[in-house]
């Protein structure tokens, strides 16, 4: 379809899938003071009073170049276990981050995953460490996974997205073990993750078709004992 058709643009308002400048923020002289930065989260019907955040939200994942769908839209809507963290500053989306949570599977589905009899959905690292990684006791434990993270283009490399993180590593001080990640493992990426204190646990053994990069899965422990098991498995790491 053409740039005009106006089926393609019905859609694309229905579903957010057209990167707009809606949440273009303005650059802030460094000689003035700076807003106050604000946090959010949101999960199901608390979208129902921020529609205008959801927008932006969708936008902003549309923009990052995320393959993004509008079954995600529905994901992020109806998912009990994905909540949306949101950096935000004169009331606009600066950042945003999707947290799925993971993990706390019983025994006899930690088994089956193991032997290759299972695939639980919903689970990618504690499925992955299970499987790939053979670490058995790895589907007990509580994970909060960073499936989606971006920033809005003018706004990058300001360390909000890494602010972002902080906050989330600070709501989930209570209810999970492990923060996680895995994506397309390109330098200035890993980098990123590394800078906050995450640790590589899984090496995929195929490149991604779309990047031509190996998936890096990583880890960042939230509790002691956590800390003790990130070490172990990164130094097995194979």
């Amino acid at each position: 379809m053409g740039g005009n058709d106006p089926l393609e643009n019905w859609i694309n308002d229905c579903f957010f899938l057209a990167a707009t400048d809606s949440h273009t923020i303005d650059s802030i002289d460094e000689n003035t003071t700076k807003p106050a930065t604000e946090f959010k989260r949101l999960t199901g019907e608390n979208w129902l009073t921020h529609s205008d955040k959801l927008a932006d939200t969708f936008n902003l994942l549309v923009s990052a170049h995320y393959q993004t769908s509008p079954d995600n839209l529905r994901w992020i809507l109806d998912d009990p276990s994905v909540s949306t963290y949101l950096l935000l500053d004169k009331d606009q989306v600066q950042s945003v981050a999707i947290i799925t949570e993971e993990g706390d599977l019983p025994a006899a589905l930690s088994q089956e995953v193991m032997q290759g009899k299972r695939r639980p959905r919903g689970h990618l690292v504690a499925q992955s460490l299970l499987a790939h990684e053979g670490i058995n006791n790895a589907g007990q434990y509580r994970y909060w996974r960073i499936s989606r993270i971006a920033t809005e283009q003018t706004q990058q490399n300001k360390g909000l997205a890494s602010q972002l993180l902080t906050y989330v590593e600070n709501s989930a001080s209570e209810g999970c073990d492990f923060l996680c990640t895995s994506f397309a493992a390109s330098y200035d990426v890993v980098s990123f993750w590394l800078k906050n204190g995450y640790v590589p646990v899984r090496l995929g053994t195929a490149k991604d078709k779309a990047s031509g990069c190996y998936s890096l899965m990583m880890v960042k422990p939230i509790t002691e004992q956590a800390s003790k098991l990130a070490i172990a498995w990164r130094d097995s790491l194979h």
